[in-house]
């Protein structure tokens, strides 16, 4: 039997786009490869009547993301998942691992991690914002962990989600 996670990965690029009442300026994500987790009997370590190891977490930085054309107004990074076929017994959560580097010269460049550093958050289907800060920021990065997959509670089957960013300024 062969279980499959699938976890697409959309990062939304925006330039001056109205969010809100508010606007959303230039995130440029560095990388935007999918992460796909594929679990079988061999992710089971005790063999037969086991279950699968869990969390199953990606690498430290497989989300870098580049916030330009921010002047000095706040700004907010909320995530949310887009639903295409998931079980509400699969969590995926996600890390902020770097709050990134100042985009220039000058003071007043912040940037804070909601949670805190390398503390995952469950995302779920309504935003909610894991950073903010103010300025231009480089390489704030991202991890991702899949949690709650296990033989008792997720039938076998192909399961896939998107992740949203959205910028707010």
């Amino acid at each position: 039997m062969i279980r499959r996670i699938f976890l697409a990965f959309l990062i939304f690029l925006f330039s001056a786009v109205a969010v809100y009442g508010q606007f959303a300026w230039n995130m440029t994500p560095v990388d935007t490869t999918a992460w796909t987790v594929n679990l079988s009997a061999a992710n089971i370590p005790t063999g037969a009547g086991g279950d699968f190891t869990t969390p199953i977490q990606s690498s430290a930085n497989l989300v870098d993301i580049d916030l330009t054309l921010l002047t000095s107004n706040p700004w907010t990074l909320t995530i949310e998942r887009l639903d295409t076929v998931w079980d509400a017994d699969a969590v995926i959560s996600a890390a902020v691992t770097s709050v990134g580097t100042a985009g220039g010269s000058g003071g007043g460049y912040t940037s804070t991690a909601t949670y805190g550093l390398n503390v995952f958050s469950p995302i779920t289907t309504v935003a909610k914002t894991f950073i903010s800060g103010k300025k231009i920021r480089n390489d704030i990065r991202f991890q991702y962990q899949l949690s709650g997959h296990s033989v008792g509670t997720v039938p076998p089957g192909n399961y896939s989600t998107t992740i949203i960013y959205t910028l707010i300024n």
